[in-house]
């Protein structure tokens, strides 16, 4: 993926995504193997803090993908557009 983000962003490659989209796709994984490995590994999470920290990216994350699934919407779509403004403005 990043090789193909770099690619986006130097226009020698295309990608109907937008380029945020790659980034945080990017960044989505690269976190959910780091809590693949603290599974794996058995690991807790270290504190309350930390707890806060992955509730508050998760609701970051869910942000996210309400804003680029509103950007894919057909304009026609006013309900469709209004039900995720109005998800968007509950996590954001």
């Amino acid at each position: 993926l990043e090789t193909l983000l770099a690619g986006v962003l130097a226009c020698k490659a295309f990608s109907y995504i937008y380029p945020s989209m790659l980034e945080h796709v990017i960044e989505e994984s690269q976190f959910a193997v780091k809590l693949l490995q603290k599974l794996e590994n058995r690991d807790a999470l270290d504190s309350i803090q930390e707890v806060i920290e992955q509730e508050l990216l998760w609701n970051e994350v869910m942000f996210e993908h309400t804003t680029f699934i509103r950007g894919y919407l057909d304009p026609s779509e006013g309900v469709l557009i209004n039900t995720a403004n109005a998800f968007a403005n509950e996590l954001g």
